[in-house]
């Protein structure tokens, strides 16, 4: 699950840790910045720039190599051929698949059908 940050009005930090979902459904908008209610009754301010602290940025997350994507050791041809016939080639090293970038990755997951449910968010 992802982890979000939050200020609190004295300077302080706190971290939560939830599901998109969750997160959407506590946020708010207070004096024009993305706020939640913490558990002490404080409101928190959302701080993207410690979230994303210590973040790899592109190019530097790609290729990535799914193993839920990925098929059995021995298989890479024939999941690799199956990828052509869905009109996404997906390269497979070691049973794992390679995703070239962001958007290679969402059109290999639509192809096959598949939902990411917490990506992205």
């Amino acid at each position: 699950m992802p982890t979000y940050c939050y200020k609190k009005e004295d300077g302080s930090s706190i971290e939560l840790v939830m599901t998109c979902e969750e997160k959407t459904k506590k946020e708010f908008t207070h004096d024009g910045k993305t706020s939640i209610f913490l558990d002490d009754g404080e409101i928190g301010y959302r701080d993207i720039e410690t979230e994303l602290k210590g973040t790899r940025t592109f190019p530097g997350n790609w290729p990535l190599l799914s193993e839920a994507f990925g098929c059995a050791e021995g298989q890479e041809h024939e999941a690799h051929q199956k990828s052509l016939e869905m009109g996404v080639p997906v390269k497979y090293i070691n049973g794992k698949a390679e995703f070239t970038s962001a958007a290679h990755r969402r059109a290999a997951l639509k192809a096959f059908g598949f939902h990411d449910r917490s990506a992205y968010c």
